[in-house]
């Protein structure tokens, strides 16, 4: 069972709320406590995400996440976007990981391409992606379940 090192996040629709062409101004239900939970198990945190980079470290200042993650990356910083899997792989390389300890929650089909792209699984959140085919996806209703689907997945954590 391997060892759960890093962690990557997709940002609107997954811990905030997804607004459309702005930003929603408040966390998902459990992001904090999700963030809290995998913090205190020294597990590594990556935010990727297709929108701006300035953007999305303002968001995630204003809603007190922004020091949850240990790398952060807009859709400007890499010069690639989901669901080209280099987005994600550059996330795991800047976290100092590789792959196989690595797995990303999202709520999108892009997610799931991305992180299939770049070989690690992905939790998904919402109906969008739960009611597409998407062979090994795992899907979860709420951010809180996402510790047990890692478990399930394969991946140990200190608990």
């Amino acid at each position: 069972m391997p060892q759960l090192h890093g962690l990557i996040f997709d940002l609107e629709g997954t811990l905030i709320g997804d607004a459309g062409q702005g930003f929603a101004k408040e966390l998902c239900p459990g992001a904090a406590e999700l963030l809290d939970y995998f913090r205190a198990r020294h597990v590594l945190l990556g935010l990727c995400t297709n929108r701006p980079q300035q953007s999305t470290l303002k968001i995630t200042a204003e809603l007190g996440i922004r020091d949850s993650f240990d790398f952060i990356a807009g859709g400007d910083l890499l010069g690639v976007r989901k669901p080209d899997p280099r987005h994600v792989t550059g996330v795991i390389e800047n976290l100092g990981l590789t792959a196989e300890h690595c797995a990303m929650i999202g709520d999108s089909t892009n997610d799931v391409w991305a992180a299939r792209g770049a070989s690690i699984p992905c939790i998904v959140i919402r109906a969008e992606a739960r009611d597409m085919s998407l062979g090994e996806t795992a899907a979860i209703s709420s951010l809180s379940e996402a510790p047990s689907m890692l478990r399930r997945l394969g991946f140990d954590f200190i608990d």
